[in-house]
């Protein structure tokens, strides 16, 4: 089974800032416009090789970018290959965009990518070496990570992804079922090309617009949600139709991840423990963790040292042989 990696990456530098302004000022104020969204940490330059050390079966490691270059340190990770959103979106009239939401639903159309690949954000990290049966089955159907709780019945209306998430499990309900779903995991996930193309097939105008959409909004689809919960209830279906209990494959394909398996560290964002947190990260090794940046722009200079630190702490980590 060949097997890619996608990781979605931007960094605010000078040209995304004035495009970003530029657009920004046309589509009036928006409250998720957030610099910590947009900032680079330099995360890529220990995600990526994250991926080619603990993930040593992935072919390519596809960088998406509006335009920024990687660091020298990524590019020079093999099978690493960089690829613009005008080489794939279904439409470039929807671009530039700034919306992770966008660029999620068009990730399918990339020329080259594999059947099975696995979907990052620049912030998921890879804490030990996994195998493809963690995120594929030997069919090569998707394993889909998710949260103990489940979807709100509201939110804020100011929370533009809670309002997305909420109406996309609205339209999930009004196609198959009513019933309650789980959050996934902030952890990469895996899809398969062609069911991703099935899922335009049959949510093509909610994708189309959710593509067009330059910033998140309420009404975008969240991809990795619709994907997942979609398909879920296709093998259930595909079962019933066998006359085989309901739960035996979707239960392989779901898995709720333990703190052994998972952490998510929101940096900053008000919480007292993220830097003990943080460090745990590195004695603990969980198989995945995501550094969610929350960080007030008043305050970076006086948190960088200790994201730095931690930092050199993976480095060596992931320069230390074997792999173990």
């Amino acid at each position: 089974m060949i097997i890619d990696a996608v990781v979605l990456w931007v960094k605010l530098d000078d040209d995304l800032a004035r495009s970003l302004a530029k657009w920004q000022e046309a589509a009036g104020p928006r409250s998720n416009l957030l610099a910590s969204r947009y900032r680079d940490n330099e995360e890529l330059s220990f995600s990526v090789p994250a991926i080619r050390k603990f993930l040593p079966w992935v072919r390519k490691i596809f960088i998406v970018t509006n335009g920024q270059s990687p660091p020298e340190a990524v590019l020079g990770v093999p099978g690493v290959e960089v690829i613009y959103h005008e080489q794939f979106y279904c439409s470039r009239h929807h671009l530039p965009t700034f919306n992770s939401n966008s660029i999620e639903s068009n990730v399918c159309f990339i020329d080259g990518l594999s059947e099975q690949f696995i979907m990052f954000n620049d912030d998921f990290f890879i804490g030990r070496p996994l195998s493809k049966g963690d995120f594929f089955s030997q069919e090569g159907r998707p394993v889909f990570r998710m949260e103990r709780h489940y979807v709100p019945d509201s939110a804020d209306e100011d929370d533009l992804y809670a309002q997305a998430l909420i109406g996309t499990d609205a339209l999930l309900s009004e196609r198959l079922e009513v019933e309650q779903r789980h959050f996934l995991t902030h952890t990469p996930f895996g899809c398969r090309r062609s069911s991703c193309f099935e899922l335009w097939l049959n949510f093509g105008p909610q994708l189309f617009a959710t593509s067009s959409s330059r910033f998140r909004a309420t009404t975008n689809m969240l991809f990795a949600f619709l994907y997942a919960h979609y398909f879920l209830y296709k093998e259930r279906s595909e079962e019933a139709d066998r006359e085989t209990a309901a739960s035996s494959s979707a239960s392989g394909s779901v898995k709720f991840l333990t703190a052994d398996e998972y952490r998510f560290v929101p940096l900053g964002d008000g919480h007292v423990d993220w830097k003990l947190r943080l460090d745990r990260l590195i004695l603990d090794r969980p198989a995945f963790f995501c550094l969610n940046d929350h960080i007030g722009a008043n305050e970076l200079e006086k948190e960088r040292p200790v994201i730095d630190r931690f930092y050199d702490q993976y480095r060596r980590l992931l320069t230390s042989d074997p792999v173990s």
